[in-house]
């Protein structure tokens, strides 16, 4: 019985985990990901440069200058190529002062940067 109880246990806080991920990402359609960010109060550009779909958000909140970026790319290779160069300048940078609340991520075949608040705004 006890075997049976944490192995629901562990499923449950592996489910919970997986969605605590998953909603960290901006929305998978750029559609609505640029919604949601002009619903915020960002000034928002929705464009498509040599076939990625760049979804970009700027708000100036308390002096402090949010921005996010998400790339759209056709297929998980090239999305994987875009994030492994986004990640090697980011670890030069990300102990920078300046950078403290910004991050960076990937999920299928989508690909952002940006300050939290404007990646949450996203979603």
């Amino acid at each position: 019985m006890k075997k049976i109880i944490s192995s629901v246990l562990l499923f449950a806080i592996l489910a919970v985990a997986a969605l605590a991920l998953v909603s960290c990402a901006p929305a998978k359609d750029p559609a609505k990901a640029e919604a949601a960010l002009k619903e915020a109060g960002y000034e928002v550009s929705n464009l498509t440069v040599d076939g990625v779909g760049m979804v970009s958000g700027m708000k100036v909140e308390d002096d402090t200058i949010k921005t996010v970026t998400i790339q759209y790319y056709a297929d998980k290779d090239a999305a994987n190529e875009a994030y492994d160069e986004l990640k090697e300048e980011w670890d030069e940078v990300k102990d920078d002062e300046d950078y403290k609340d910004y991050e960076i991520g990937k999920s299928g075949t989508m690909v952002w940067a940006g300050h939290k608040d404007a990646i949450k705004a996203a979603r």
